[in-house]
């Protein structure tokens, strides 16, 4: 089994190596969230979303980072008048998303250091994002 995160690319040690059996069974694994957790996504989210929530602020996007993402989602639908996209659209706002978010977005103070520390130990670890899918 292997396991890899993509980092930033200013940042760009592999991280990436294989995990036995052993190391799977018995041990935790780490789960990561990437957007405003190893990443900070917010100017970038709120760059693409304009023209989706005319009105809302940087700081509505902030607090999709904080609590539940999806009720502060259904929050910024109630409290902007949301501009449905067209399914063109909002594949490309997918796209647009999936490929700055590792090449446009800094990662957290002290982020680096801990995956990279996380990787010497060998404790296995995750990345997940489900920012893209709304």
């Amino acid at each position: 089994m292997m396991f890899e995160i993509q980092l930033p690319t200013e940042h760009s040690m592999s991280l990436r190596r294989p995990l036995s059996n052993d190391i799977m069974e018995n041990s935790k694994v780490i789960i990561f969230d990437m957007d405003g957790v190893i990443i900070n996504s917010v100017d970038m989210m709120y760059q693409l979303n304009i023209d989706r929530f005319p009105g809302s602020t940087k700081k509505d996007f902030e607090e999709l980072f904080t609590g539940n993402i999806w009720k502060q989602i259904e929050h910024l639908k109630k409290t902007h008048q949301e501009n449905l996209l067209s399914e063109e659209e909002t594949k490309e706002v997918r796209r647009v998303y999936s490929e700055n978010k590792t090449q446009n977005v800094q990662l957290y103070d002290g982020m680096f250091e801990l995956l990279k520390s996380l990787n010497n130990e060998r404790y296995p670890f995750l990345q997940t994002t489900i920012l893209c899918n709304y």
